[in-house]
């Protein structure tokens, strides 16, 4: 598929999931197929705009629970949430209604009660379906950026998948 047929679908780009081939820690894969010919891509970023940068980092960082780990200039920090998968904030007119961007956590109520109370979260409805493996929820930052958490139901997938980026189990 191509990238407008992605967004035809209401896939979107930022719907690939990244797979680890092999064994090998960080080595993270997703393909495109288009016109026959399949493109290995090995890193992703994901852009938010917000309208202040230091409101943005100050935001971000109580989202993400650390500073930034990466500001090549002025009105720009990168956080890397997975090896090789980037979430950029820049400076800059917020797109409308652009987003959710989506992050799996251990435990989305936990999550959605620390939000609510750091970051003055509206408080917001997490979905399940029978047929979905995982429980969602979306809220927005102070921007309009769409954000959103996920949770497997099932707590040995979220342990099969945290094992091989950290090399252990979570509590």
């Amino acid at each position: 598929m191509t990238a407008a047929e992605l967004q035809y679908s209401g896939m979107g780009i930022g719907h690939f999931r990244l797979f680890r081939q092999g064994t090998v820690l960080g080595a993270l894969f997703s393909f495109i197929f288009r016109k026959g010919v399949m493109l290995m891509i090995y890193e992703m970023t994901i852009q938010v705009r917000v309208a202040n940068i230091s409101e943005g980092k100050s935001w971000y960082g109580v989202l993400l629970k650390r500073g930034p780990d990466f500001e090549p200039h002025e009105g720009f920090a990168e956080w890397e949430l997975l090896p090789g998968c980037w979430l950029q904030v820049a400076e800059g007119e917020p797109a409308l209604r652009s987003g959710p961007v989506r992050f799996g956590v251990a435990d989305i109520e936990a999550e959605r009660a620390r939000l609510i109370h750091s970051l003055n979260v509206e408080d917001f409805i997490i979905h399940s379906r029978k047929e979905v493996p995982v429980k969602w929820a979306t809220f927005e930052d102070p921007w309009g950026n769409g954000i959103g958490l996920f949770q497997y139901i099932d707590q040995q997938e979220i342990q099969n998948r945290i094992i091989p980026i950290l090399g252990r189990h979570i509590q």
